[in-house]
């Protein structure tokens, strides 16, 4: 199930999530653990969010997997 690839990492204007699993649900947690967007897409505009790092959750049927991706301006 850690089959996952955030590409590319760091990013500045979009990431996408590679993996074979069906996604249900994606969120991007900033440095203090808010919420700063929801997805149900593999393709995820990161354009307007300010640099730092941040957790990419992926929530699949197999479970929730975690991927930390930088962003860089």
């Amino acid at each position: 199930a850690e089959n996952v690839k955030i590409i590319p990492n760091p990013a500045s204007t979009q990431i996408n999530i590679s993996t074979s699993l069906p996604i249900n649900n994606v969120v991007l947690k900033n440095s203090l653990g808010q919420t700063v967007m929801t997805s149900s897409q593999t393709y995820i505009d990161v354009a307007n969010l300010s640099a730092g790092i941040y957790m990419v959750i992926i929530e699949t049927h197999q479970g929730t997997i975690s991927k930390p991706v930088i962003i860089v301006r």
